[in-house]
């Protein structure tokens, strides 16, 4: 099931950049996320498991991060290269080992040190490899993409908070 969501969810980025602006923000949010939301909903009910959550906060932050790195990457995708987005959009885990140390440096825990250097390293890799568009137009949308990874990270990190905090795991 993952390497079909993984294949269909690039299929999607790859058409974006194809219609060249044909389609709306709102019409591709509705043709990608209502079908999931139709099957996660029957899912749910044939599990006996309940939609009301005892975490409304970080379900709510979750679902804004989630939303947020959605949209971002759409407006990116539709606007600068593919891959340029797409590359941007995988800092996601960088921006995770930042909130890793942090949190490690906030409860005064031991942070494996050559991690540290490694952080910047990978997002300076982005340049040289990838060389995103930093034009005029690009900029903006570049900048949008490396946004949507972080708002990636954080829906990530929460979601892994929920799952601390007993939520269902189900879907």
């Amino acid at each position: 099931m993952v390497i079909c969501s993984g294949f269909f969810a690039a299929s999607i980025t790859a058409c974006l950049n194809v219609a060249n602006n044909e389609y709306c923000l709102s019409q591709i949010l509705f043709v990608r996320y209502f079908p999931l939301a139709l099957i996660s909903y029957s899912l749910l009910k044939h599990s006996h498991v309940s939609i009301k959550t005892p975490n409304a906060l970080l379900t709510t932050i979750r679902c804004l991060c989630g939303i947020g790195a959605v949209v971002l990457f759409i407006e990116a995708a539709q606007n600068i290269p593919v891959i340029n987005a797409q590359t941007m959009y995988y800092t996601a885990p960088l921006f995770t080992s930042i909130f890793f140390c942090l949190h490690a440096f906030n409860q005064k825990r031991s942070v494996w040190l050559k991690i540290l250097p490694l952080i910047p390293l990978g997002f300076f890799g982005v340049l040289p490899v990838n060389r995103p568009s930093f034009s005029e137009v690009g900029f903006g949308y570049s900048s949008a993409a490396l946004l949507s990874a972080l708002f990636l990270s954080l829906a990530s990190l929460s979601l892994k908070g929920l799952g601390k905090r007993g939520e269902p795991s189900i879907l």
